[in-house]
């Protein structure tokens, strides 16, 4: 027996030895990558640090803190904004109040509210298991996200009570990632302790741990103080990228330096300090996925499947930065990187690179079968749920986050993301690989008439592979239907301006004849709908879609809607009144006298302008919900 557990012993020693990563390889790999990242202008700089069980191993900084003034980035005193990273802190939080029985996975959240409720259509209650998963059905929002000035941040309870998003679906059916799903968990956390999120966080996360350069204050004078980085936009050259404080805190607003972030791995990687072995344990476990395939979540970690490694990993994404938590039980390991660019070509690339190095992949056992599909019944846009599918911000989905797939000449279906065409071959009816990455995968579901409705897949953020639903695309949701097509029959609008020039000419030639026209001339009053419909149609068009546009694109839309776009919606209904007019008007005009192609034309103008009518139900800008 003696013999057995030495033998026993030695193998486990031999095996952990052999699933270890050479440090001294791992520390010149990342310090020759990152200083040809930095002499290469792909980055402006970042930090980037390893630790394992026995502590911190590496932990550098790179380039510069702010490019202008040449401050170079500290590892123990550079402030980087984290993003998303933000939401482990909020997991964390929350399973610490679920330990000590004060909050429960799977209790309807409502039960812990009081001045408010969730309204909840289904049958289904809105819990935290939910919540921490990203299955709540929760619709996400821009809109009202960020706030201009730190005067102006609101309560946590308070900024949910204005903005908190409804249901789009029943909880518990997919993952839909929702920032807002997590900031209603970090109230969750105020309401049994009756603490404020970001003094909780404080007093059981950053202080146990030393972190004391860690907080949620981002102040308004921030450019002037050196310790906060500056956020850049990759381009020709490095353009600085405003930061704004939130209201949303829980769901990723951490702002700190690469040796507090080290520490916080550290406690992650060795199961210490913060929770107890079965929170941890919670925090290391698939809880959710869309599909056997396809990694999903587990509580505040998107889950880490690396050429057959496996592991939990968390990514952030703020204007200007981006940043990564990573932990690899079986190469005992763990990783923080931070960088001062919203670009993420770097990033990708270094995790890729990594991958290649240190995680020699792994034989796959997802074997491809023959299988015959009809590439057809796949191909179309899909559009990503992570969006508000109640209010005008659906509009703006059409434009961001679709995912096209088309057939190529094997027969295989072929998509364009991370700037590269990719391959998937069927393994199944619904389940497809990559055909470079055996580890990427995207799956479809049909619909209960055996349509193919849904997708899914991840979607691969600076390496980060995040699990995302998708739905199908109708024609009228397509981007190529509103930048192509669409646009194309609008043009019958604002011609109608024209016709004061084409009475103008009638009135000329009837100086000559005065019979000209007079038996086809439709009555004056026909015109006023037209006219006026045509006159609101441009007001429409440069008055609210093009500044709405503008602050899309600015993501000033993140500030709120401005007073002046939401006082369209009496412009709307004003417009609805003038079509209902003008489909008055075209019954007659088919009754009466007329030219042919004036009925034609008048009629189309009709179809037209009711159709942009529906555009406007559909997009919900008759109510002008946000």
């Amino acid at each position: 027996m003696k013999y057995i557990l030495t033998l026993i012993l030695i193998l486990s020693v031999s095996l952990t030895s052999a699933a270890q990563v050479d440090k001294t390889h791992l520390t010149e790999f990342t310090d020759s990558l990152f200083t040809q990242a930095v002499d290469s202008n792909l980055i402006p700089g970042g930090v980037v640090g390893f630790t394992n069980s026995s502590g911190s191993f590496f932990l550098k900084g790179y380039g510069l803190a702010n490019v202008e003034l040449g401050t170079p980035i500290s590892i123990d005193s550079t402030l980087f904004q984290l993003g998303s990273v933000g939401k482990v802190f909020t997991a964390i939080a929350a399973l610490q109040q679920v330990e000590q029985g004060q909050l429960n996975m799977h209790t309807d959240v409502n039960e812990y509210l009081d001045v408010w409720k969730i309204e909840n259509p289904f049958n289904t209650k809105l819990s935290l298991f939910h919540l921490l998963t990203h299955t709540g059905g929760i619709n996400d929002r821009v809109i009202g996200y960020l706030e201009p000035s730190e005067t102006e941040v609101q309560s946590i309870g308070t900024h949910l009570n204005q903005y908190m998003p409804g249901h789009f679906e029943a909880p518990g059916l997919h993952i839909n990632y929702s920032n807002y799903g997590y900031v209603l968990a970090g109230h969750l956390v105020e309401r049994v302790t009756e603490q404020p999120f970001e003094d909780y966080v404080k007093d059981h996360i950053f202080s146990p741990l030393g972190m004391n350069n860690s907080s949620y204050y981002l102040p308004d004078n921030y450019t002037s103080n050196p310790a906060y980085a500056r956020g850049y936009q990759s381009t020709a050259m490095f353009v600085e990228k405003k930061s704004y404080p939130r209201s949303a805190l829980p769901a990723g607003s951490i702002i700190s330096t690469g040796e507090d972030m080290l520490s916080f791995v550290h406690a992650i990687l060795t199961r210490s300090v913060l929770l107890n072995s079965d929170s941890y344990s919670s925090m290391y476990t698939q809880q959710f996925t869309n599909h056997e395939f396809l990694p999903g979540y587990t509580f505040g970690f998107e889950q880490l499947l690396e050429n057959g490694y496996s592991g939990i990993v968390k990514g952030g994404s703020v204007p200007g930065f981006l940043s990564i938590v990573a932990v690899m039980p079986e190469l005992d390991l763990g990783l923080f990187i931070s960088i001062n660019t919203e670009t993420d070509n770097f990033l990708e690339s270094f995790w890729k690179d990594f991958s290649d190095e240190f995680l020699p992949e792994q034989v796959n056992s997802n074997t491809i079968e023959d299988v015959q599909i009809i590439p057809s019944d796949y191909t179309g846009v899909y559009r990503n749920n992570r969006m508000s599918h109640n209010t005008i911000e659906e509009l703006f989905s059409t434009f961001l986050g679709n995912f096209e797939i088309w057939e190529n000449s094997d027969g295989n279906l072929v998509a364009y993301h991370n700037q590269a065409l990719h391959e998937y071959i069927p393994i199944s009816d619904l389940v497809f690989r990559n055909s470079k990455d055996p580890d990427i995968y995207i799956v479809f579901k049909r619909d209960e008439s055996g349509h193919i409705s849904r997708m899914y897949r991840s979607i691969n953020i600076a390496g980060v592979q995040v699990p995302n639903s998708y739905r199908k695309a109708k024609w009228y949701e397509r981007t190529r239907f509103y930048n192509d097509e669409y646009p194309i029959a609008l043009v019958l609008i604002p011609i109608y301006l024209l016709a004061p020039l084409i009475w103008f000419i009638i009135w000329v030639i009837r100086r000559r004849n005065p019979a000209f026209y007079i038996d086809k001339q439709i009555s004056w009053y026909y015109h006023i709908p037209a006219y006026i419909f045509a006159v609101l149609f441009i007001w429409h068009i440069v008055g609210f879609f093009i500044p709405l546009l503008q602050a899309v694109r600015g993501f000033d839309i993140a500030f709120g809607l401005a007073d002046h776009l939401y006082i369209y919606k009496y412009l709307h209904w004003l417009m609805v009144l003038t079509v209902a007019a003008l489909l008055y008007f075209n019954i007659r005009l088919w009754r009466g006298t007329g030219w042919l192609i004036t009925k034609i034309y008048y009629s189309l103008f009709t179809i037209i302008g009711f159709s942009y009518i529906l555009v406007l139900y559909r997009w919900h800008f008759l109510s002008m919900a946000y």
